[in-house]
């Protein structure tokens, strides 16, 4: 029954119908449930509802609720008008889903927020991630050039960061054996 009534319903009713359910759902124990319902009657960009889901998202994730988390705010960006903002969640969106162990999603996601990031700091780690993501599901040597990169285009602005990639680069390195990127490695320092 309750799949016809919504089969029959109008997108706009269907929307009405979640923004009455989030309206009744109060407290912190409703965080995550009021958070969707609002998220479901959004049309649009709403600052709101995607603070609403960076809450559930945190406690998802607190609990150890990764592709909850990741769902949250991976809606969260797609509510998010701004290009910086949006990469920013779709990175975070990424970071639960290899937490919880969906590499693929996280590499996508990843992807996804690198084309809209532009602040250098971020695209670091985004590939970081990106990195770490081809490390676990077995392309050592594809993580090393990923590492390699975003320690070049960090280098002069972030050189903590930088160190850090190389670091992990060399890591990844040794465990592809590859003997050519101690040479690479040496040139960045």
């Amino acid at each position: 029954m309750r799949s016809a009534i919504l089969q029959a319903a109008t997108s706009q009713q269907r929307r009405q119908a979640h923004q009455a359910l989030a309206s009744v759902l109060d407290g912190d124990v409703e965080i995550e449930r009021r958070a969707w319902h609002r998220a479901a009657a959004a049309l649009g960009p709403d600052d709101g509802v995607v603070a609403d889901l960076e809450a559930a998202a945190a406690r998802a994730t607190a609990r150890g609720g990764y592709e909850a988390a990741c769902a949250a705010l991976e809606r969260a960006a797609e509510l998010t008008a701004e290009r910086e903002p949006r990469a920013q969640r779709l990175a975070a969106a990424a970071h639960n889903a290899w937490r919880g162990g969906r590499l693929r999603y996280a590499e996508a996601l990843a992807n996804s927020a690198r084309t809209l990031a532009s602040d250098p700091l971020l695209r670091a780690n985004i590939d970081r991630l990106r990195a770490w993501t081809q490390m676990t599901s077995g392309s050592p040597l594809a993580a090393h050039q990923v590492l390699l990169q975003a320690s070049r285009d960090i280098s002069r602005s972030h050189p903590e960061l930088a160190t850090e990639l190389l670091g992990e680069a060399t890591e990844m390195a040794w465990v592809t054996q590859d003997y050519n990127a101690g040479a690479q490695l040496a040139v960045l320092h």
